[in-house]
């Protein structure tokens, strides 16, 4: 029984999608699948959901902690940054790429940096792990932020202007700063994990990151409040690193904010589009029929400036396996009705991408 519904009637013909979208996919996703496998799975005999917990104790002294786990190992281990056209290493062997808004210039990105040493924290080369932390260390502004020091811009759609943050890239360092935290038990990743939350903390309105959805916090991967985006990948892996930040770290505003986070996500969750990222037949004009139901949109723009929604776009399967990855580790960390939900969800999910899949498609 799905568990999905819809606010409103379903779209008009005149509601159309495209394929492809024109994100910071570049930047944040590199093109391997293995990428996902960011955070750890739930430690024995821990709960993984904080929903009914008022605080989270305060962090034991790092030689007494069990190392992290990653999540899905056999598949993060394959990633590894590699030197093509597009990217390559600087003097100092820190990774450098040309975004697809630049493609002329070499620039940083700190979730690059961060997922190349959370593969490398998999692998246990954590040398290259302890290298990439004290990259975002040393590249922690005032703010508590990491940023992206080029602008970058969709045709139509939002704008950035260096420098800027981006929610995938606080949660991704999160999740780095607390491991390295654990297996050098030097507290100034603790301290630089904690500075990162700010950030999410704050309206995008005021230089966050912290939009909102149904007057619920949403954090964004785009942050430009002339033209919200609500891209969901954003959101889970920002809140993955808010999780891990209140379970190995301990802290308590982490706690508080994966709280109201998740239950966002968790009631977002539940609309079909044009309200939410699920698409369910019959779908709007543009969508190929031959894709299977349920399938779910990238994210869910809304032009600021005359507050109409715009067409979100359909994933490819790629990014059904981001979602479905996300989506799956999620069912770790919650529990209860949450957790029934996230996995009727990912059941839905996988038989439609299998029978796509089957079906000839890519």
């Amino acid at each position: 029984m799905s568990f999905y519904r819809s606010m409103c009637s379903r779209p008009t013909p005149s509601h159309f999608f495209v394929h492809h979208h024109m994100s910071v996919s570049a930047l944040i996703l590199p093109t391997t699948l293995a990428l996902l496998a960011l955070q750890p799975s739930p430690q024995p005999g821990r709960a993984a959901s904080l929903s009914t917990s008022p605080a989270v104790a305060a962090p034991a002294a790092p030689s007494l902690r069990t190392r992290p786990a990653p999540l899905m190992p056999d598949r993060f281990r394959l990633y590894s940054f590699g030197v093509s056209e597009t990217s390559r290493f600087d003097a100092n062997g820190i990774p450098q790429i040309k975004p697809w808004s630049n493609p002329d210039t070499w620039h940083y990105s700190p979730t690059v940096t961060a997922q190349w040493g959370l593969a490398a924290y998999v692998r246990a080369d954590d040398a290259t792990a302890i290298k990439a932390a004290d990259w975002l260390v040393q590249h922690q502004d005032t703010n508590g932020g990491f940023p992206f020091f080029f602008n970058h811009a969709a045709p139509g759609a939002w704008k950035l202007k260096a420098p800027w943050y981006s929610a995938i890239s606080q949660g991704n360092a999160i999740s780095l700063l607390v491991r390295v935290w654990i297996i050098t038990g030097k507290s100034l990743y603790l301290d630089s994990a904690k500075n990162a939350l700010l950030l999410l903390q704050t309206p995008v309105s005021h230089g966050g990151l912290q939009g909102t959805m149904r007057e619920l916090p949403w954090f964004e991967l785009t942050p430009d409040p002339n033209w919200p985006n609500h891209i969901l990948n954003g959101h889970i892996f920002a809140l993955l690193g808010i999780h891990d930040l209140a379970i190995i770290g301990g802290d308590a505003n982490a706690a508080a904010l994966w709280r109201i986070g998740e239950s966002s996500l968790w009631t977002n969750l539940r609309y079909v589009y044009p309200n939410g990222w699920l698409l369910t037949r019959p779908f709007p004009l543009g969508v190929p029929n031959n894709i299977p139901d349920p399938w779910m949109v990238y994210d869910l723009p809304v032009n600021g400036s005359n507050g109409t929604s715009n067409v979100p776009h359909y994933v490819t399967s790629y990014y059904m396996r981001v979602h479905l990855a996300l989506l799956q580790e999620m069912t770790h960390r919650t529990k209860g009705l949450h957790r029934q939900d996230y996995t009727t969800l990912v059941n839905q999910l996988e038989a439609s991408l299998k029978t796509w899949l089957s079906g000839g498609g890519s």
